[in-house]
């Protein structure tokens, strides 16, 4: 038997608070992308370490508009990929 809580939503949310976690991946492809970025075009706004720019743009555009207090994580690769001749090798 299924049953629709969908009337009970309001309700269930009103007495429980769920805490929200965001979960950011492929955070190690942003920070690539940012240093290809600032290569391509310069911006003076946007002077610093690449580090700093890029936890200046994550904030401002993935953490801001979540609100006050989120809590979140950002996943990076563990793995690397190097490419020796025409040998592909992922460690």
């Amino acid at each position: 038997m299924v049953c629709d809580y969908q009337h009970l939503w309001p309700c269930l949310t009103h007495y429980f608070k769920v805490p929200v976690i965001g979960v950011f991946t492929k955070y190690d492809q942003f920070l690539r992308n940012v240093e290809i970025d600032l290569q391509d075009f310069p911006n003076e706004s946007l002077d610093g370490d690449i580090l700093e720019v890029a936890e200046k743009l994550f904030q401002e555009y993935y953490v801001r508009p979540l609100g006050d207090g989120v809590k979140f994580v950002r996943l990076a690769s563990e793995f690397t990929i190097e490419l020796h001749g025409y040998m592909l090798i992922i460690s």
